[in-house]
């Protein structure tokens, strides 16, 4: 095969990874469906932050709600206890399991 036959053969193949390159960049599944892609997972992970800052945020007030002496308020702030009454929290016994014979 001649130089120039090969530099032809060249150029072509050029030419067509260009074109093929220049498609398929632009086409339906090209950079601008990438850049969507990209701008939906960034928003998917901002909102998956937010959500999580707000579930941390809803377990601590859980656990301070939780806790007896607020419980204690609560009702008495309700009317649910007298004034001047005192609470007693009686707890159930756990069950013991039974021994194994």
């Amino acid at each position: 095969m001649s130089k120039a036959a090969r530099r032809v053969l060249f150029a072509l193949f050029l030419v067509g990874t260009g074109s093929y390159a220049v498609v398929h960049l632009r086409g339906p599944d090209g950079l601008a469906d990438l850049r969507a892609r990209h701008e939906r997972i960034r928003a998917l992970r901002k909102e998956v932050k937010e959500k999580n800052d707000e579930n941390e945020k809803l377990k601590k007030n859980i656990e301070k709600l939780s806790k007896k002496d607020h419980l204690d308020q609560i009702q008495r702030q309700d009317g649910k206890v007298p004034p001047g009454t005192i609470l007693f929290h009686v707890e159930e016994p756990k069950p013991e399991p039974a021994p194994a014979p």
